[in-house]
Protein backbone atom coordinates (compact mmCIF):
# COMPACT_ATOMS: atom_id res chain seq x y z
CA UNK A 1 0.00 0.00 0.00
CA UNK A 2 1.42 3.70 -0.94
CA UNK A 3 0.32 6.67 0.89
CA UNK A 4 1.17 10.22 -0.57
CA UNK A 5 1.94 11.47 2.09
CA UNK A 6 2.40 14.70 0.86
CA UNK A 7 -1.32 15.01 0.18
CA UNK A 8 -2.80 14.03 3.23
CA UNK A 9 -0.94 16.66 4.47
CA UNK A 10 -2.44 19.17 1.92
CA UNK A 11 -6.03 17.63 2.14
CA UNK A 12 -5.47 18.78 5.96
CA UNK A 13 -4.75 22.14 5.27
CA UNK A 14 -7.13 22.84 2.68
CA UNK A 15 -9.93 21.39 5.19
CA UNK A 16 -8.80 23.38 7.82
CA UNK A 17 -9.08 26.68 5.49
CA UNK A 18 -12.48 25.57 4.73
CA UNK A 19 -13.74 25.07 8.11
CA UNK A 20 -12.27 28.79 8.86
CA UNK A 21 -13.96 30.41 5.94
CA UNK A 22 -17.08 28.52 6.99
CA UNK A 23 -17.23 29.65 10.24
CA UNK A 24 -16.99 33.09 9.89
CA UNK A 25 -20.47 33.17 7.41
CA UNK A 26 -22.79 34.65 9.56
CA UNK A 27 -26.36 34.47 7.76
CA UNK A 28 -28.06 36.80 10.62
CA UNK A 29 -26.11 39.39 9.11
CA UNK A 30 -27.93 38.96 6.12
CA UNK A 31 -30.59 41.84 5.14
CA UNK A 32 -33.76 40.98 6.92
CA UNK A 33 -35.64 42.84 3.75
CA UNK A 34 -36.12 39.30 2.03
CA UNK A 35 -40.07 39.33 3.00
CA UNK A 36 -43.15 41.52 2.72
CA UNK A 37 -43.31 42.99 6.63
CA UNK A 38 -46.30 41.38 8.35
CA UNK A 39 -46.57 38.76 5.66
CA UNK A 40 -46.79 34.73 6.15
CA UNK A 41 -43.02 34.87 4.48
CA UNK A 42 -42.24 37.08 6.77
CA UNK A 43 -43.43 34.81 10.06
CA UNK A 44 -41.75 31.80 8.15
CA UNK A 45 -38.55 33.10 7.74
CA UNK A 46 -38.31 34.62 11.48
CA UNK A 47 -35.80 31.71 12.73
CA UNK A 48 -34.26 31.04 9.68
CA UNK A 49 -30.93 32.99 10.28
CA UNK A 50 -29.95 31.63 13.26
CA UNK A 51 -31.09 27.76 12.32
CA UNK A 52 -28.60 28.68 9.29
CA UNK A 53 -26.23 30.28 11.86
CA UNK A 54 -25.95 26.61 13.40
CA UNK A 55 -25.74 24.72 10.53
CA UNK A 56 -22.90 26.45 9.66
CA UNK A 57 -21.42 25.64 12.92
CA UNK A 58 -21.43 22.12 12.93
CA UNK A 59 -20.78 22.02 9.02
CA UNK A 60 -17.17 24.43 9.90
CA UNK A 61 -16.76 21.98 13.02
CA UNK A 62 -17.43 18.84 11.40
CA UNK A 63 -14.57 19.77 8.80
CA UNK A 64 -12.71 20.85 10.90
CA UNK A 65 -12.41 17.47 12.69
CA UNK A 66 -11.77 16.03 9.26
CA UNK A 67 -8.79 18.48 8.92
CA UNK A 68 -7.65 17.14 12.12
CA UNK A 69 -8.19 13.70 11.36
CA UNK A 70 -6.35 14.01 8.34
CA UNK A 71 -3.32 15.83 9.06
CA UNK A 72 -2.66 12.98 11.96
CA UNK A 73 -2.71 10.12 9.02
CA UNK A 74 -0.39 12.56 7.31
CA UNK A 75 1.90 12.20 10.55
CA UNK A 76 1.36 8.59 11.33
CA UNK A 77 2.16 7.71 7.75
CA UNK A 78 5.36 9.74 7.85
CA UNK A 79 6.33 8.23 11.30
CA UNK A 80 5.57 4.47 9.76
CA UNK A 81 7.65 5.47 6.53
CA UNK A 82 10.74 6.73 8.84
CA UNK A 83 10.22 3.69 11.04
CA UNK A 84 9.84 1.52 8.04
CA UNK A 85 13.03 2.92 6.26
CA UNK A 86 15.24 2.53 9.59
CA UNK A 87 14.40 -0.49 9.90
CA UNK A 88 15.90 -1.41 6.60
CA UNK A 89 18.26 0.53 6.77
CA UNK A 90 19.57 -1.22 9.96
CA UNK A 91 18.82 -4.46 8.09
CA UNK A 92 20.72 -4.10 4.83
CA UNK A 93 23.73 -1.96 7.13
CA UNK A 94 24.21 -5.37 9.51
CA UNK A 95 24.45 -7.58 6.61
Amino acid sequence: MSVDVDAVTALGTALASAASAIAVVDPRSASADVAVPGSEAEAALTGLPDALAGAYGRTATGIRSMSRAASASAAGYAGTDAGTAAGFAATAGGH
